[in-house]
């Protein structure tokens, strides 16, 4: 599960995020797109509401890139810029670093 992973990941910083991904988004810190860095979550919506959250792995400057649990696929890199899939469903984007 999405949120179930980037819980995973923020746990040995020390840093506890809420169960579902609605929450991380609500609870975080919000960061427009033109500064977002690696280390920040990126939220997705499919219809329903936000359903969906993936962590930045790109630089700056960088295609957007995130790491991210697919419920086919498992644990992959998928980029955001270059798949419209996700490009169309992002909401925005959100963190917990430095919060």
């Amino acid at each position: 599960d999405c949120s179930g992973f980037t819980s995973y990941v923020f746990a040995p910083f020390k840093k506890e995020l809420p169960r579902r991904a609605v929450d991380q988004y609500q609870s975080s810190r919000k960061v427009d797109r033109k500064n977002v860095r690696k280390g920040d979550l990126v939220f997705f919506d499919s219809g329903s509401g936000i359903s969906h959250v993936g962590i930045i792995v790109s630089e700056k400057g960088q295609e957007l890139t995130m790491i991210h649990a697919s419920s086919s696929k498992g644990i992959v890199v998928t980029s955001i810029d270059g798949t419209p899939y996700w490009a169309d469903r992002v909401v925005g984007f959100g963190t917990f670093i430095g919060n």
